[in-house]
């Protein structure tokens, strides 16, 4: 009879062990990680090397797309896009992110201001497109001077 118990306690002992083990490492050690990665994105970003940082949150993005924050690195891609300090800025890739965010995440803590992102950049696209048809102008009105000179 002892045996028989000795038996179960250490069968019901590894269980434990290989269950715990898997929790952590499908749970525990993927938000580890994705915590890791993110702080060094954040941290090529601060630096100023956006190339490098959007790498990073893109890789995030796809290595841990169940990860809650997942959610922080698509926000903080969007927000790289508009950085007064980022020379390459792309309104449209931060709007698409901010779109894509609001879809994956309406709950998330930034998705309110998120909304207020995408309206402004709907607002700069507008500025932008009347900007170009205002220079169209401009240079056929330059043409029909240079015309009337001759």
């Amino acid at each position: 009879m002892r045996d028989i118990s000795k038996k179960v306690c250490m069968a019901l002992l590894i269980l434990v062990l290989s269950t715990g083990c898997a929790y952590l490492r499908e749970t525990v050690m993927p938000a580890i990680e994705t915590r890791r990665d993110l702080a060094l994105a954040r941290e090529l970003s601060d630096r100023g090397e956006f190339g490098k940082a959007e790498e990073e949150y893109q890789s995030i993005i796809k290595r841990y797309h169940d990860s809650p924050l997942t959610g922080d690195a698509l926000y903080e891609l969007s927000l790289l896009y508009i950085s007064p300090k980022n020379k390459k800025k792309d309104f449209r890739k931060a709007y698409d992110g901010f779109q894509s965010f609001l879809e994956r995440y309406p709950q998330h803590r930034k998705a309110e201001i998120s909304r207020h992102f995408i309206v402004v950049l709907k607002k700069v696209e507008s500025v932008e497109l009347e900007m170009k048809e205002l220079k169209d102008v401009l240079i056929k009105l330059e043409m029909m001077e240079k015309e009337l000179k001759k």
